[in-house]
């Protein structure tokens, strides 16, 4: 059983506009919506920067678990990503120390 080729073109010609409806002009610019500069309860950045640091430092030994604190420790010492970026740092170190002669 075959499509006969009117309905062929009319479905592609219905696709066709219908797919062009969906385009923009290229000079389309799309509206900003309106913020406010400050929200209710906002901090000043540097603020919130150290308030966040110092929050998130130990977050997990608030829960007291022995058992989560030395998953945490384990997690942190098998961590090749932390390993690899301590090495490679030492390495550059010693780099720099050989370059400037102190080796």
């Amino acid at each position: 059983m075959s499509i006969p080729v009117h309905r062929c073109t009319m479905i592609a010609s219905a696709a066709a506009a219908l797919l062009a409806a969906c385009t923009v002009g290229p000079d389309y610019v799309p509206p900003k919506p309106p913020a406010p500069e400050r929200y209710a309860g906002m901090q000043d950045s540097a603020d919130y920067a150290s308030a966040a640091g110092a929050a998130l430092a130990p977050w997990w030994q608030s829960f007291h678990d022995a058992t989560l604190d030395r998953l945490i420790a384990a997690a942190i010492a098998d961590n090749l990503d932390i390993q690899t970026a301590t090495w490679r740092l030492a390495q550059a170190r010693a780099q720099v120390d050989e370059a400037r002669g102190r080796a």
